[in-house]
């Protein structure tokens, strides 16, 4: 059963996808930069009362109570901390995500109470993860230039939610 509701919220996720967007004013309304090394790390699907897949691209795909919708996500460039506080906009509407620890969760805050959504991404720790795709682990110190604590082979990105250091 849960399977069965997973494949459909992902055709759904590829539905939307594949949706265009509105005219070329909506476009630039909602055009960011590509997320900072520090930001890709919390990319992935997250699930709970709604869904939602920030790319890598920075730009977002959410299945929520009012139906799909696909818009563009940013951070602060220099973020190297946590919390981390996303910006997601889409035509003209703008809300707020925040990741308050390495715990895979993200805190929607749109409209009434915060909501609560998980990272699907598979079942090791971010340490084993970077070490099984050629990262190196940095131990209690953070990477100064990046703020990773995950160092990842050139031209791969550290995303727990992908399986470690992917291209």
């Amino acid at each position: 059963m849960q399977r069965g509701i997973l494949f459909i919220l992902s055709c759904l996720i590829a539905a939307c996808g594949g949706m265009e967007g509105g005219d070329e004013a909506q476009a630039l309304e909602v055009a960011a930069a590509a997320p900072s090394p520090f930001t890709l790390q919390f990319t992935g699907r997250y699930e709970g009362t709604e869904v939602i897949e920030l790319r890598r691209d920075g730009s977002y795909v959410a299945i929520t109570g009012a139906g799909c919708e696909q818009g563009r996500f940013s951070s602060a460039p220099a973020q190297r901390t946590l919390p981390l506080e996303l910006r997601l906009r889409t035509h003209g509407r703008a809300w707020k995500a925040v990741v308050d620890a390495y715990d895979g969760k993200l805190r929607l805050l749109r409209g009434g109470a915060p909501q609560m959504l998980q990272l699907s991404r598979p079942p090791k720790s971010d340490e084993e993860l970077c070490d099984s795709t050629q990262g190196r682990w940095t131990d209690d110190d953070p990477d100064p230039a990046t703020g990773l604590y995950c160092v990842c082979p050139a031209g791969t990105a550290f995303i727990p939610g992908k399986g470690g250091c992917v291209n």
